[in-house]
């Protein structure tokens, strides 16, 4: 537009709103790209700052269940003394328990491998090798049993279902996951619940049953939504979108997406979350032959996968620029 019109009150206004949206691009890229605390450091940060540290629990969680578990099991005061400090805060302002219970087994060798495994099996399904991830998972839901921590048998039975979804077992996946909802909520394990409502609303979606999977998955962003899950909300609104493009309900499809790419960018979600938003809103554009408007949504995927670190992602969103910039 302003190539044809740089002069004009509408133009101006164009102007106002491209810098407005390139300010909140550079804001979500600088939130994004700062690293985590150390264990060392975390302490501080919940003192000093707990709204900045409870910005991004998610991601603290992450690496506290692939970094700091193993390491405080093994005796590292630091990480032991960080963990204590993200349960209170999962605890205090999630109204989620799992860590601090997970907390109150007392260190050894076997809590040790079995903090190591789970770790393991994360990393292996976050690396596209579910069927090591499931591996990984059952020998850690093995040794926590071992060690008498539920807790960690029931994180690696969640991480199971998971690796399960991704190795295309929809119905395996559908039956845990089932199976392992009641424990979650009695237990008031809120980022355990909704994850595994997505991933059965996943699973219905690959069964076919996408009209089933969409009050799952509206479930699980209620749950996201109210334990203050930004990230997990973003996920199941993905979700949701999905499914409804699926069912051919493209009003609602549509009113996801938007919501979810408004959230992405006003947060610190990882890039994944943005890219599902984009990719789903190219797909009816595709069907319908707006094939313009496919290839725009398919370079902003395109765009946000190469902060993925997933070669797969990356190189399915460059192919669908390339073929819809080739029709």
């Amino acid at each position: 537009f302003l190539r044809f019109d740089d002069r004009s009150a509408w133009s101006q206004e164009v102007l106002v709103r491209k810098e407005a949206i390139h300010k909140r691009i550079v804001e979500h890229e600088r939130d994004a790209a700062q690293s985590l605390s150390s264990p060392a450091a975390f302490p501080a940060l919940v003192a000093r700052q707990p709204e900045q540290a409870d910005r991004r629990t998610e991601a603290y969680l992450e690496r506290a269940t692939q970094e700091w578990l193993p390491k405080a099991f093994a005796g590292d005061r630091e990480s032991q003394v960080a963990l204590q400090n993200l349960s209170s805060l999962l605890a205090d302002r999630h109204q989620d328990p799992w860590l601090r219970d997970l907390l109150k087994t007392p260190p050894s060798p076997g809590m040790t491998r079995a903090t190591a495994s789970l770790a393991e099996a994360i990393s292996a399904d976050a690396g596209r090798d579910p069927v090591r991830g499931q591996t990984k998972s059952q020998e850690a839901i093995s040794q926590f049993l071992a060690s008498r921590c539920a807790p960690g048998a029931f994180r690696a039975s969640v991480e199971r279902v998971y690796a399960m979804d991704r190795s295309r077992s929809p119905q395996q996946c559908l039956d845990a996951a089932s199976s392992l909802l009641p424990l979650a909520r009695r237990l008031g394990y809120r980022w355990a619940e909704s994850q595994l409502l997505t991933e059965r609303a996943s699973c219905m979606g690959s069964l076919g049953q996408d009209g089933k999977g969409r009050p799952v998955a509206l479930e699980a962003l209620d749950v996201a939504e109210k334990s203050s899950y930004p990230t997990l909300r973003l996920r199941a609104l993905g979700m949701a979108a999905a499914l409804a493009t699926n069912s051919r309900d493209l009003r609602n499809a549509w009113k996801f997406d938007v919501l979810g790419l408004t959230l992405y960018w006003t947060g610190s979600a990882p890039a994944l979350r943005g890219h599902q938003f984009y990719t789903d809103l190219s797909r009816p554009a595709e069907d319908s032959g707006r094939l313009h408007l496919a290839l725009g949504f398919s370079r902003e995927a395109a765009s946000i996968a190469s902060a993925i670190s997933n070669p797969t992602v990356a190189a399915t969103s460059r192919f669908r620029v390339g073929r819809f910039a080739s029709l």
